[in-house]
């Protein structure tokens, strides 16, 4: 056997060179540059949404106070007591919503022609909710369908 010089040998071999691993960081500034746009606007929407959420925290809170009027309602004990505190709790959620010196002072008519401006429809004057100045005053019994009324237009 006949070895050429330009033949390999075994001393002369060498292992596979593998490329570098890929990176998994941008190499590109536009990359870095699209990330920092995403970046502040998933800030500022999350602060957006944050700040509605806060903002309507009184509602939320009226409206649980609400549903626990509404239980107390349903007994015949404590009816009165539940349904003379329905038209505060309204003042108190309308004096989170708008300017306190447009609603504190309102009271009997103008207070339900108040309610009558920001509620779709006229439920408060002609309605279940004509019956809240009264109510103030413990001078008016309501049937289980006038006081379901009351709630759901009071909610």
């Amino acid at each position: 056997m006949i070895f050429l010089a330009s033949e390999p040998t075994l001393d002369q071999l060498r292992d596979i060179r593998m490329p570098e691993p890929i990176a998994r960081t941008p190499q590109t500034w536009g990359w870095w540059l699209l990330f920092a746009v995403l970046a502040v606007a998933v800030f500022l929407v999350v602060r957006t949404l944050r700040r509605r959420w806060e903002a309507d925290a009184y509602r939320r809170r009226a409206l649980e106070e609400l549903a626990d009027l509404e239980r107390r309602a349903g007994d015949q004990a404590t009816r009165a007591e539940a349904l003379r505190a329905v038209s505060p709790l309204l003042k108190r959620t309308a004096l989170g919503a708008w300017p306190r010196d447009e609603v504190a002072g309102l009271s009997s008519g103008a207070w339900l022609s108040f309610l009558d401006r920001t509620y779709p429809g006229h439920a408060f004057h002609g309605g279940a909710g004509r019956l809240l100045p009264d109510l103030a005053y413990g001078t008016v019994e309501l049937t289980d369908a006038e006081v379901a009324g009351l709630f759901d237009v009071a909610r």
